[in-house]
């Protein structure tokens, strides 16, 4: 057996060791959803390197298993993928089991098909089935189809995912709720950029693939390369940060409100605050609000809490903040001091309002102004 083992083939190899070992203590120590899908989505990643390492140190001249599946496991790391960003990102949420198994359908056909071809040639091979059609070349079909199909079902569940990364972010409350789980936030980001470039870097080669023709099955080996560091970076140098991401998800508790109500409750918030922007009164009071919609307190706390990752207090300070941003854009204010703007729009002191504004926007409001008053 003439295997090619140098050092990058052995370092995919491991890297898919690290990951398949990674994907069973996700799966074993599992507090959210979220780490299921993200165990599911590094163990198909680990697949990957594995198929690799089989193809590149020719390992699949003697041992064909992978070479009927190519193709097949990238159908399962998009929806993958897509839950667990969800998952993150709306902890909350409560999401029927048939919804994910609805994504994987695409996955299971063709592995069923996959299996299929893979049982016949294992028959043949063995001297069991004798059969007069040229299976490889069915084979070579389905894989000339599935290679554009699995690329474009990947970018689809990716633009999902970049969709629901953009929507915690269309309105200062969920400028609020970044804030606050900036860490969350900041990790689905860093994640999405990673696997965005891997994207770039497969889509490239696959479309211009007349360029890379001399390289073989080499040609997408930056990719192969990039997927085991991302493996190895995620189960170390990211760990901690994976941790501190999670964390903050077990700490979220389920609401016995709906998704629905909640949301029908926020938009009345979201109306009241706009049209009486009751925040500009220093003294308003979770008791005070709640009286204005005719809902119990609790009830808003609840919403709040265990919808949008906020307290009262913060949810009342990105209005205000918001009110301070609009007023030292405003020319009619320029005569005005920070401070005045800022007890005009409800806050009680200096200190809170620096505190604050820089949590929300990320910059000091003198910073805010220089870039955005001329």
């Amino acid at each position: 057996m003439d295997l090619d083992y140098s050092l990058p083939h052995l370092l995919v190899l491991l890297g898919a060791l690290q990951g398949l070992i990674f994907a069973v203590i996700l799966f074993s120590k599992a507090k959210h959803k979220a780490d299921y899908f993200l165990g599911l989505f590094i163990l198909t990643l680990a697949y990957n390197g594995f198929e690799t390492f089989s193809a590149f140190s020719g390992l699949s001249g003697h041992f064909y298993f992978f070479d009927y599946f190519s193709f097949t496991v990238v159908f399962l790391s998009g929806p993958a993928l897509y839950f667990y960003i969800r998952s993150v990102l709306f902890p909350q949420e409560k999401r029927k089991k048939s919804t994910f198994i609805k994504h994987m359908v695409p996955f299971a056909v063709l592995l069923v098909l996959n299996l299929s071809l893979f049982t016949i040639v294992t028959l043949v091979k063995a001297g069991l089935v004798i059969i007069n059609w040229d299976i490889v070349s069915v084979y070579n079909t389905l894989g000339l189809i599935a290679e554009p199909l699995s690329m474009l079902a990947f970018v689809f569940y990716m633009a999902l995912s970049v969709r629901l990364y953009i929507q915690t972010s269309n309105d200062h409350v969920a400028t609020a709720i970044a804030s606050k789980k900036g860490i969350t936030r900041s990790w689905v980001k860093v994640i999405l950029i990673t696997m965005s470039a891997f994207t770039l870097i497969w889509g490239v080669v696959y479309v211009f693939q007349g360029l890379f023709s001399t390289l073989g099955i080499y040609k997408y080996y930056l990719v192969d390369l990039g997927l085991t560091y991302f493996i190895y970076w995620v189960s170390f140098a990211a760990h901690y940060k994976l941790q501190q991401a999670h964390s903050q998800l077990n700490k979220t508790k389920p609401s016995t409100i709906s998704i629905k109500e909640a949301e029908a409750i926020m938009a009345q918030l979201r109306e009241l605050m706009s049209d009486a922007k009751p925040y500009l009164n220093p003294k308003i009071s979770r008791e005070a609000l709640a009286r204005e919609i005719d809902l119990s307190p609790k009830t808003i706390s609840s919403i709040l809490n265990q919808h949008h990752g906020l307290n009262f207090n913060d949810f009342i300070n990105s209005y205000r903040v918001e009110e301070v941003k609009l007023q030292l854009r405003s020319p009619k204010r320029r005569t005005h001091t920070i401070t005045s703007i800022a007890l005009d729009a409800g806050f009680n002191s200096q200190a809170t309002f620096q505190r604050v504004f820089k949590s929300n926007v990320g910059m000091s409001p003198k910073e805010y102004m220089a870039q955005n008053v001329s």
